[in-house]
């Protein structure tokens, strides 16, 4: 396993959980047991499996169908707590400050603060929205050749 930053978590996950309330609330969950912290090299039955990445990005699980006869080589590219929480305010205030936009645009007669607002709003919207998707943590099989062609410095880049 390796992984674009040091520390982070590989678990396997053993089980699912879920609760669902008379009102229509409902609450999910994951069982999982810790592998190693990444990078690291660790032994699982052949078989499907989900393997879980966490640490203080954002944690994502994927199912992969390990075979018995080759060896498999997962790459963790862990995500941004920081970015997720940015991205979802700043999304916020933009959709916020295009709704008055809009609505001072209806009501307001011959001022541009609307419309300033108005346009401000969308893009901080679409740039909120696009930080959001860029946070996301990423776990994949990669071809046991392209191993060699990563430079280590990319590898082992920044903090998690």
């Amino acid at each position: 396993m390796r992984t674009t930053k040091p520390g982070v978590i590989v678990s396997r996950v053993t089980g699912h959980v879920a609760a669902y309330g008379a009102n229509g609330s409902s609450a999910v969950g994951v069982q999982w047991e810790e592998i190693c912290v990444a990078p690291c090299t660790f032994q699982i039955e052949s078989g499907f499996h989900e393997l879980m990445i966490s640490g203080k990005g954002p944690a994502t699980t994927r199912r992969f169908n390990l075979r018995d006869d080759e060896e498999a080589y997962l790459l963790a590219k862990p995500g941004s707590s920081a970015l997720l929480w940015g991205g979802a305010t700043v999304a916020s205030l933009g959709f916020t400050a295009a709704i008055l936009g809009g609505v001072g645009v209806l009501v307001v007669d011959d001022a541009a603060w609307p419309i300033v607002s108005l346009l401000g709003g969308v893009g901080a919207t679409g740039l909120g929205i696009g930080m959001v998707l860029k946070s996301r943590s990423d776990l994949f099989e990669e071809e046991p050749g392209t191993r060699t062609r990563l430079r280590t410095a990319v590898t082992y880049n920044g903090t998690f």
